[in-house]
């Protein structure tokens, strides 16, 4: 809920992240030995090359601030800059860009003088707008690019922080403050007065609060599903919302404070020496405000008594103007936790944990913010909520001639797939879920490329991929718990790409969840001691494994799902590379190197965002339909192998039963001991004769109802002793058929995959 205050009248713009730099024109300087008024260059300036057309407003002491767009051409410099200096004058001009903070229309404040000075937009065409901030003309970006007047900084050239930084201050929240020109002091200076008193812990609390809004660099959240409900801190970096694991805003609020007393008690020093240099009685005793040692010898107690009384008059008047802070230690824990107690409440964000990398369109990188439909690379804003991070974006890192990762896909998987995989792999990066696909990586042995593609992605996708947890992809030995802690799933919420690797061949894939998971439906999940709760997942699952694990040959919804990738190829040294097995290729040492340095991530971050956009415009044209449909050909065929591979009910049926002939049925006890005997030599799981047995068979055709519609379903067991439910149009092969068949079909050697 919005707090409404009477003495609520300032508005604060933080122009970086407002895609703002503004020059501010000082007409006067608290020094003009060390620095002349600005005002006297940009007049010049002025002469010159002309008044620039931009948004223009005057402060409260009579400057000038002029708003152009960050994104100038020729604009290189992104920080702060404190005058500038032109044929060895320094002048009072400043610059506002990244971190920079400029107070607008409505707000005033009571000067030192005690007039109130008032901030106006000068504006012809209405209300101020962005749109009415124009380019900044070149003569200008000269000198905002250069205000120490050292020449021109080199394209793409890191450029050094040029602010005074207070070495206790980290987060610079105070000191460009404690720092600034002298109306920004004056308006501190009276917002801090307002809320002095002795002992006024929650009055510097809401101090704070208001600067940290201004910064928009902290927030404050609880889990709701905690008991505890511990106060979460997450930190605004510059690039994304960083969750503060170290106590890192409790440091640095303790030394914001300790900053911003000692400067409030040296401009009550200043003010006690103004109102003691307005006493002649204390001509003479009093020096910067501090009363001098009085001897005795030279000063009789009638003159001392009245010096004393002077200098109790002033520090009483002192109090009334500028009232002390008292005796708050600010080395003191209890004295930080009382004044945290008033920071919280206005930093506070209810359900903030929900609200992180919510939209599906973008990505955050280490240098921008990726728009995944068009490739743009957008400044980073607080209010974009991201909180995980790629590695660093360059478009078109992947069409250069050293790019090696479009490359490396066309050398492990079938060059007709790469187009398809681009697409898919730029969907990873994305939020969506709309595909409903589950890809697993299998080679049939190791050193074919799946651990290298794996480290590649999750190297350029950075904190969007995370190793999952073998129980999402894998069907757990035991029947758990349906209110069990998961918290596996909770570590995954937010990201987009979540691996496995390998499986031991016996295992079978948690056909349940994987189904769930891909559909993007809402998830329940909890953390251990926590409450349940619900998100959508936007990760995209993916496992890696030279052993396939097993999975139900009657789900056709989890089949419908599957991508199967067959890493046929093994790379191998020159000693081991045998020059007549098609499936070997020499191997490239170079290859996990490049795809580790950021070359290399920026190649694989940019293919994939190429994919993305390729994505994007695939389905602008068609909303509704599935975009990555249908899947490569050598794909979907290793998908049907898979398939047939699992189905151990058809291998039975084609090995020990025949379904030729007029009126074939069998004993379901005698199906089922059949079926059950193959599946034990086989080391198969027996329960595929159990409870789903006869479902399947009537999958496969095979009813429990005579044909024709007869009305006795009952069928004699081979024995002859009894009668039973069976199936129809299906018979066991007699001893002798086994043998015949076993004559003419020997079992086929198999190829050697070393």
């Amino acid at each position: 809920m919005e707090e409404r205050r009477f003495d609520a009248n300032g508005l604060a713009i933080l122009t970086g992240v407002s895609g703002l730099f503004c020059i501010d024109i000082d007409i006067s300087t608290k020094d003009e030995k060390s620095k002349r008024p600005g005002i006297e260059l940009w007049e010049q300036l002025v002469h010159e090359h002309g008044e620039p057309e931009t948004l223009r407003a005057r402060t409260g002491s009579g400057g000038i601030h002029l708003y152009f767009k960050a994104d100038s051409p020729g604009l290189k410099r992104k920080r702060n800059f404190q005058g500038v200096k032109v044929n060895g004058e320094a002048y009072g001009i400043d610059g506002r860009a990244a971190g920079g903070v400029i107070f607008a229309e409505p707000t005033s404040y009571v000067n030192g003088q005690g007039e109130l000075a008032i901030y106006r937009w000068e504006t012809e065409n209405g209300p101020p707008s962005y749109e009415a901030c124009r380019e900044m003309p070149v003569w200008l970006t000269e000198l905002a690019n250069n205000p120490n007047g050292h020449g021109h900084a080199a394209a793409g050239e890191e450029e050094e922080e040029t602010e005074p930084v207070d070495p206790d201050d980290d987060m610079q929240a105070i000191t460009k403050y404690t720092r600034g020109s002298q109306e920004v002091q004056d308006l501190l200076l009276r917002i801090v007065i307002e809320h002095a008193a002795p002992k006024a812990f929650a009055n510097l609390g809401r101090l704070f609060a208001y600067l940290y809004m201004i910064e928009c660099r902290i927030l404050a959240t609880t889990n709701e599903t905690e008991k505890s409900r511990d106060q979460i801190f997450f930190v605004w970096n510059g690039t994304s919302w960083a969750q503060d694991t170290s106590n890192l805003v409790m440091d640095v609020f303790t030394s914001q404070m300790g900053c911003l007393l000692a400067w409030y008690e040296k401009q009550r020093e200043r003010c006690l020496s103004t109102l003691c240099a307005g006493r002649p009685e204390l001509e003479g005793f009093v020096v910067g405000g501090v009363l001098q040692s009085l001897d005795s010898k030279e000063v009789d107690s009638k003159q001392a008594k009245k010096v004393k009384m002077a200098v109790d008059s002033c520090i009483k008047e002192l109090e009334k103007t500028m009232p002390s802070f008292g005796k708050i230690n600010v080395q003191d824990p209890a004295d930080v936790r009382k004044c945290m107690h008033s920071v919280v409440p206005k930093l506070h964000v209810k359900g903030l944990l929900d609200l992180f990398d919510q939209d599906p369109t973008v990505a955050n990188a280490q240098n921008g913010l990726i728009d995944l439909i068009t490739g743009a690379l957008l400044s980073h804003h607080p209010q974009d909520l991201c909180n995980n991070q790629t590695c660093k974006y360059i478009s078109g890192a992947s069409t250069r001639s050293t790019a090696r990762f479009q490359t490396f896909l066309m050398d492990i998987l079938p060059p007709e797939a790469i187009k398809w995989l681009q697409m898919f792999l730029g969907y990873c990066l994305t939020g969506e879920t709309s595909e409903e696909l589950l890809v697993i990586a299998n080679g049939l042995s190791g050193a074919n490329g799946k651990s290298a593609l794996k480290g590649a992605l999750e190297r350029a996708f950075g904190s969007y991929a995370c190793p999952g947890n073998k129980a999402i992809f894998m069907k757990p030995s035991f029947k758990a718990n349906g209110s069990a802690a998961s918290s596996h799933l909770m570590q995954i919420r937010t990201n987009r790409f979540v691996s496995c690797d390998e499986s031991d061949g016996v295992e079978e894939l948690h056909a349940s969840f994987l189904k769930e998971a891909s559909t993007g439906g809402r998830i329940n999940a909890r953390e251990l001691f926590c409450k349940a709760q619900s998100y959508v997942p936007q990760y995209k699952l993916f496992l890696f494994t030279n052993y396939r694990p097993h999975f139900p040959s009657d789900d056709t919804a989890l089949i419908r799902r599957m991508v199967l990738m067959m890493f046929n190829y093994t790379f191998k040294t020159p000693d081991k590379l045998d020059a007549n097995n098609e499936w070997h290729k020499p191997i490239d040492v170079s290859l996990k190197p490049y795809f580790e340095s950021d070359e290399g991530a920026a190649d694989t971050l940019d293919f994939c965002v190429r994919g993305a956009i390729m994505y994007y415009a695939e389905k602008e044209l068609a909303p509704s339909s599935k975009v990555l449909s249908p899947i490569p050909k050598a794909f979907m065929a290793a998908v049907d192998e898979y398939a047939e591979e699992n189905d151990k009910l058809q291998a039975f049926i084609d090995e020990a039963c025949t379904t030729k002939g007029a009126n074939l049925s069998v004993a379901k006890s005698d199906f089922v001991e059949a079926f059950t005997t193959f599946l034990y030599a086989g080391g198969h799981d027996v329960t595929l004769a159990g409870d789903g047995l006869a479902r399947a068979m009537c999958l496969k055709g095979f009813s429990q109802k005579p044909p024709g519609g007869g009305n006795n379903p009952m069928i004699r067991t081979l024995d002859g002793k009894k009668r039973g439910r069976g199936f129809f149009g299906i018979r066991l092969k007699t001893d002798e058929e086994l043998m015949e068949a076993a004559k003419k079909d020997p079992d086929p050697k198999q190829p050697d995959t070393t």
